[in-house]
C-alpha cells in the first residue's frame, strides 16, 4: 500500500502514558463497491468504525525497530530495517452509504513511547502516533481519506502502558478535540505478516476470599492476559486490581516475583522503588466494564481492593497470547518429563506476544537474543515458528553495531546479557537451516557473523582473552543454583572461539573456501583457551564449577579422554544439575553425545534440590531459577558480584530448552528430517516409560500395554525399528 499522502500524526501537546483518541469523519457515496483501511498506530492501537468495533488482534502492530534514534553506532542506518508494520481491514460492511462516517482510533504507548519504565526510557522512540489510509472504491472512481492535520485528536485522562498497566477513570471525559500535528520522521511501513495477539480462553476463577471491599480470585494456572467483566460501586470509588503469580504463606498475594525496580521519577534517581502489577480504576457509579486496553499482565491470582464497597459481575480472566500454531503434543507416564513438557508449553504461550518470544510476560516483556536462541529448537519443532524466527533473526541483523557487536535483545533495548546472547547470530540461522533444509539462512548470516568475529579482536587483553565491554551486565551463565560463580572471561573467550568455528562451518556447508586467516585465528584462540583455562593435571577447565569443564569439553580443543571421565565422575557422585540456563542444555547435549543418557535420566528424575522436580513442584509454569529466591551472580570478567534480594519469576521459558533433546533421546521421537516429512521413532525401553502419546500434526504414536499404535498422515512416513510405515494405521507389538 502506498502511504505517500498520509502523514504520521500525534496530539499537539506533550503527554506521558495517556491514550490518544483520534477521530476522522468522511462521507461515503451510494455507489461504494469496497472500502479498505490501512493503518498503523505506535505503540499499540485499536479502532472503531462508527459505533462498531471490527474483529482485530490485540497489541498491534507487532514490535519492530521503528526508526533511527540515537543509533550512530549502528551498522545499518538508512534502509528498510527501520520500519513499522501496518494492518489492512475490509471495512465495507461497517459503513453507512450517503452519510457521514467516523473512524475512531485509540493509540497507546507500547514499545514505542517507552516512558513508563525509566530504566528503558533511553530507547524511547518519541510520542505515540498514528497513520492511516482509507481507500474507497466506487463504480467509476477511487477516493482516499488519509491521516493529516485535519484529523482530530484528544488526550485522554486514561492511561494504558506496557509495564505500569492501566489507570482508568470511568467517569465520562470531556471530549475536547484539537487538530493533530504532523510528525515528519520517516518510518517505513510493511504489511503485518506475523502472529497477532488474541484472546484464546475465558477463564472462570475460584473465589478464595470475599468481602464488600476485597476479593481474591484463583484462576488455576499462571497465564498472560487481563480481567474482563463488570464492576459497580459508588461514583468516585477507587479500585486497585493486583495481579500475582503466587501466594504468600499468610494468604496475601506475592507481588514480588513479577515486579521490577525502577526510579521513582525521572528527576529522582537516587532511590529505587519496586513496581508491581497493579491496575487502578475510578468507578462511575454505573456498571463499569473491565477490558484489555494496551497492556497485559501475567498471573494466577487477582486481588481487587476498593476504598468503598463494590460488586462484580461476570468476571473472567482472558488468556491472551500470539496466534502461534502448536505442532507437537506429548503425554507420557514419567512425571518429570510430562510436567516439563506441559509447563514449558504453557510458559511459552504466555511469552508469545507482539510477534516475538519474550523472556517473561511481566517485568521485562523483551525479546532477548540469547533467551530465544536457547529455546530455538523447541520453537521450530514444537510450533509453526519458521516465519516468526526468521523475522527475529532479521531484527538481530538490523541491531548489529558498526563495530560488529550483537546486542542482547533485538530490537536493542539496552539490556544485559553476555556473548552467548550475541552468539544467537550463529545459533538461530543454524537451527533454521537444519529444521527447514534451507541454506539461505546460513548464507545470509555470514557477513553478520564475520563482523561479530572481528568485533572480538578489539576486546582482548594482553593474553588474548576476551575482556568486558561497555554494555550492561556481561555475564557468563545466568542463575546457577546458589551463587553463579562461573568465570565470565572463560565464557566470553569460548564464545569468541565458537563464533569463528560457526563461521568456518557455515562456509564449508555452503561450499565456500575457508581462508588461511580464519584457520590461523581459530588455532590462535584455541591456544589462548588451553593456556589460560585448561588444567592438564586435573583434566578440568577454569574453576571446574557449574559446567565450566563441560563447556571446555564441548569446545573439543584438547585430546584428553580423562576430561570425559572427570565429568562422568562429577555427575555420578552428585546426579544433580549445577548449571544455569546456558550450561544446562549444553550439559544435557554433552551427556547424550557421550553415551551417558542413563546418567541424564537419573539427573532428570531427582526430587531434591536442585532438580527439575524441585523447580516445578507446585508450579503451573517454568520458573526463572532452581528455587524461588534471587541468587548472587558475577558479571563482566568476574570483577563484579551482584547481590539481589527477593523472589524470581515463575514464568520464564529458558529452562525448558532441554525439552527438544529429552524428547529426541529419552522419549525417542526424532524430527531431524521432518522437513522431508520423515519421522523416526526410536523407542527407549531402558527408561521404563511404557505409556506414551505423541501427536505431530496429523501423525500419532501411542504406546500402552506393550502395544504401539502408529497413525501415519498422508504424505508422511514414520520409521520404527528399521521399518518404514506410510499412510495408514499400524498396531505393533513392542
Amino acid at each position: 500500500m502506498n502511504f505517500k499522502n498520509a502523514k504520521w500524526i500525534t496530539y499537539p501537546e506533550k503527554f506521558d502514558r495517556n491514550i490518544i483518541y483520534f477521530k476522522k469523519d468522511f462521507l461515503i457515496h451510494n455507489d461504494l463497491l469496497k472500502a479498505e483501511l490501512f493503518i498503523s498506530g505506535l505503540g499499540f492501537y485499536d479502532f472503531q468504525i462508527n459505533d462498531i468495533y471490527p474483529k482485530q488482534g490485540l497489541f498491534k502492530p507487532n514490535i519492530s525497530d521503528y526508526k533511527k534514534r540515537d543509533k550512530s553506532h549502528l551498522l545499518t542506518e538508512k534502509n528498510d530495517c527501520y520500519f513499522a508494520y501496518y494492518d489492512k481491514y475490509d471495512i465495507t460492511k461497517y459503513l453507512l452509504k450517503n452519510k457521514s462516517n467516523t473512524l475512531f482510533v485509540r493509540v497507546g504507548t507500547g514499545y514505542f513511547h517507552l516512558n513508563d519504565k525509566l530504566d528503558s526510557a533511553k530507547v524511547d522512540y518519541g510520542q505515540s502516533r498514528l497513520i492511516f489510509v482509507i481507500k474507497m472504491v466506487y463504480k467509476n472512481d477511487v477516493e482516499y481519506v488519509v491521516s493529516d492535520e485535519s484529523t482530530l485528536s484528544m488526550l485522554s485522562q486514561n492511561k494504558s502502558s506496557l509495564y505500569l498497566g492501566d489507570d482508568v477513570d470511568f467517569n465520562k471525559e470531556k471530549m475536547s478535540y484539537k487538530k493533530s500535528v504532523v510528525i515528519n520522521d520517516i518510518i517505513n511501513l510493511k504489511k503485518e505478516e506475523g502472529a497477532l495477539d488474541k484472546v484464546f480462553r475465558r477463564i472462570k476463577g475460584n473465589i478464595i476470599y470475599n468481602s464488600p471491599r476485597r476479593l481474591i480470585v484463583d484462576f488455576g494456572f499462571n497465564h498472560s492476559g487481563n480481567l474482563s467483566g463488570y464492576i459497580k460501586g459508588k461514583k468516585g470509588c477507587k479500585i486497585a486490581i493486583k495481579y500475582a503469580e503466587a501466594m504468600n504463606d499468610d494468604g496475601t498475594l506475592n507481588l514480588a516475583s513479577s515486579s521490577y525496580e525502577d526510579y521513582k521519577s525521572p528527576n529522582e534517581k537516587e532511590k529505587k522503588i519496586h513496581v508491581y502489577q497493579i491496575n487502578r480504576y475510578v468507578l462511575s457509579g454505573n456498571k463499569d466494564l473491565l477490558q484489555t486496553l494496551f497492556s497485559y499482565r501475567c498471573y494466577r491470582y487477582v486481588e481487587i481492593i476498593g476504598e468503598e464497597d463494590f460488586q462484580i459481575k461476570n468476571i473472567y480472566s482472558e488468556f491472551i497470547h500470539g496466534e502461534i500454531k502448536q505442532n507437537l503434543f506429548l503425554k507420557c507416564n514419567n512425571q518429570v518429563i510430562n510436567d516439563l513438557y506441559n509447563k514449558y508449553i504453557l510458559t511459552q504461550y504466555n511469552n508469545f506476544h507482539s510477534g516475538v518470544s519474550t523472556d517473561c510476560p511481566h517485568r521485562e516483556k523483551l525479546s532477548y537474543t540469547g533467551d530465544t536462541a536457547l529455546i530455538r529448537n523447541n520453537l521450530l519443532y514444537f510450533f509453526d515458528y519458521e516465519k516468526q524466527m526468521y523475522k527475529f533473526l532479521k531484527d538481530i541483523y538490523a541491531s548489529q553495531g558498526k563495530d560488529g557487536f550483537i546486542p542482547y535483545s533485538a530490537p536493542d533495548f539496552a539490556t544485559g546479557g553476555g556473548y552467548f546472547w550475541s552468539l544467537s547470530v550463529a545459533l538461530i540461522p543454524l537451527s533454521l537451516s537444519k529444521r527447514t533444509g534451507k541454506m539461505l539462512y546460513l548464507k545470509e548470516s555470514l557477513p553478520y557473523l564475520k563482523r561479530f568475529v572481528n568485533y572480538f579482536k578489539s576486546h582482548l587483553d594482553y593474553r588474548g582473552v576476551v575482556k568486558t565491554n561497555d554494555r550492561l551486565w556481561l555475564l557468563g551463565d545466568w542463575l546457577s543454583p546458589e551463587t553463579s560463580n562461573v568465570d565470565v572471561s572463560f565464557f566470553s573467550t569460548a564464545c569468541y572461539y565458537l563464533s569463528i568455528k560457526y563461521l568456518t562451518d557455515f562456509k564449508k556447508i555452503l561450499g565456500q573456501g575457508v581462508g588461511r586467516n580464519e584457520s590461523d585465528l581459530m588455532n590462535k584462540v584455541k591456544k589462548v583457551l588451553i593456556d589460560n583455562y585448561y588444567h592438564k593435571e586435573t583434566h578440568t577447565f577454569a574453576n571446574d564449577i557449574q559446567g565450566e569443564t563441560v563447556l571446555g569439553a564441548c569446545l573439543d580443543i584438547v585430546d584428553d579422554p580423562l576430561v570425559k571421565k572427570h565429568i562422568e565422575d562429577i555427575y555420578t557422585k552428585n546426579p544433580h544439575f549445577d548449571t544455569g540456563i546456558i550450561m544446562t542444555p549444553m550439559l544435557v547435549d554433552y551427556l547424550i553425545n557421550n553415551g551417558m543418557e542413563g546418567l541424564l535420566f537419573k539427573m532428570l528424575n531427582q526430587k531434591d534440590y536442585p532438580s527439575y522436580y524441585y523447580m516445578m513442584n507446585n508450579e503451573t509454569t517454568l520458573p526463572e531459577h532452581w528455587k524461588k529466591k534471587w541468587p548472587p551472580f558475577k558479571t563482566n570478567n568476574g570483577s563484579e558480584n551482584i547481590q539481589i534480594s527477593g523472589d524470581t519469576s515463575h514464568c520464564h521459558p529458558m529452562f525448558g530448552s532441554i525439552l527438544y533433546a529429552v524428547i529426541k533421546h529419552i522419549i525417542g521421537l526424532d524430527l531431524t528430517n521432518v522437513n522431508k516429512k520423515i519421522i523416526v521413532f526410536n523407542y527407549k525401553k531402558q527408561f521404563g516409560i511404557n505409556e506414551i502419546n505423541i501427536k505431530y500434526k496429523n501423525n500419532s504414536i501411542d504406546i500402552k500395554d506393550g502395544k504401539m499404535t502408529v497413525t501415519v498422515a498422508k504424505g508422511y512416513q514414520i520409521e520404527f525399528d528399521g521399518r518404514i510405515h506410510q499412510f495408514g494405521k499400524y498396531i505393533i507389538k513392542i
